[in-house]
This record gives structure tokens, sequence and C-alpha cells, in this order.
């Protein structure tokens, strides 16, 4: 028997009703501002990255510059495209789905300010 905070599916699965509802409008609009913020965010900090990486020290498993340009180009765009994923998911009120996407891309936002106010790297003072 399935407790009655929660839902069943017709295969049987149970979810939470939060898990279960769909997002209001204002919950899709809220993702999808935060999701281009993070892509913003994103977008400068691996540029950087990837334009200025002679300037960073090896660090296993990028141990050259051309690692970490293609350490970018092989996780940034399908990781950015998962997080898009994740917010149609979102919208459809299939939260358990969208979760790693959305998650997984916040995870490549959360370095940002770190990486751009202190870092290896001065940003500023490298003639960006």
């Amino acid at each position: 028997m399935v407790h009655p905070a929660w839902t069943q599916t017709q295969d049987g699965q149970s979810y939470g009703a939060i898990a279960s509802e769909r997002p209001t409008r204002a919950e899709v609009q809220m993702c999808y501002k935060l999701l281009w913020a993070n892509f913003i965010s994103t977008l400068i900090h691996y540029s950087h990255n990837f334009f200025k990486a002679e300037l960073y020290p090896p660090v296993f498993p990028f141990v050259s510059a051309f690692a970490y340009r293609l350490g970018i180009i092989i996780f940034w765009p399908p990781l950015t495209l998962g997080a898009y994923y994740g917010w149609l998911k979102f919208e459809q009120g299939r939260i358990h789905e969208a979760l790693p996407y959305i998650v997984g891309h916040a995870l490549l936002g959360a370095t940002t300010p770190g990486h751009l106010f202190g870092g290896v790297v001065s940003w500023l003072a490298c003639g960006c």
C-alpha cells in the first residue's frame, strides 16, 4: 500500500506528491532564468579557460593547454545541452528525471565565481 501523501504510477513506482505535480509557471520561468544565468557565467568561465589555457598550471588530467581545451570541448557543450533537456523535463513535471541534468550544469557554474574572482590566474590581470 502506498502512503496517502504519495502517488503511484501505472507501472507501480511511487513518487512523492511534490515530484508528481507540475511546477507552476513562475517556477518554470525561475528555473529558466537561473539556467540562463548559469549558461552565461559558464560561457564566460570556460571561454576564458579555453583561450587562456596556457596560463594554467598542469593539473591531472589537464596536463597541458591542449588537454584543458579538449576537456572543455568534450564536457561543456553536452552538459549545457543536458541542462536544457533537464529544464524541458522540469517543465513537464518530471522533476526526478530533470534533477541530474540541472544539478550537473549547476556544478559547472558553482566554480565560476572562484575562477573569476580568485582562482589560480587573475582574469583581470591577464589582458583579457
